[in-house]
């Protein structure tokens, strides 16, 4: 769905330290940007709840896919299954795969920083690993 204007924070800004072309994660879409168990909240009837939205961008639609990924490898799925997954929404499958790639290593590179910057958070150091499993599932490497 289209953010509201309220919504200022761009989904892409968070790459840009370690990309210099964040062009295809641009966009208008309403993104929580941080999707993961600890947000979703499931009552007794099967209803969800997503919460925590800290993180509210815009950006493209594909990214907000993209950012689940670790947390699927988490779950036990294998990149290729986690791949097939994907393909079945059409902003990932449209998306380039180059962007794809860009976003695969951006993402295990800033939790690398990140874990290496304080690695006594060993979550931290976890999503880094299931972000270079994907990258080397996408066979992406430092690009900019």
């Amino acid at each position: 769905m289209p953010a509201p204007d309220a919504v200022v924070l761009q989904v892409e800004w968070r790459w840009q330290p370690v990309l210099d072309d964040v062009s295809a994660m641009a966009g208008g879409t309403l993104l929580h940007a941080d999707l993961n168990p600890d947000n979703l909240l499931i009552t007794a009837g099967g209803r969800v709840y997503v919460v925590d939205w800290a993180f509210t961008s815009r950006g493209a639609a594909w990214v907000e896919l993209g950012l689940l990924i670790p947390w699927l490898l988490k779950a036990g799925h294998s990149p290729g299954q986690v791949a097939q997954w994907l393909g079945r929404f059409p902003s990932w499958a449209q998306t380039a795969p180059a962007s794809i790639d860009r976003l695969a290593w951006a993402f295990a590179e800033t939790w690398r920083r990140r874990s290496a910057a304080d690695p006594a958070t060993t979550w931290k150091s976890e999503l880094a690993a299931l972000g270079q499993q994907w990258a080397d599932h996408r066979q992406a490497g430092p690009v900019s």
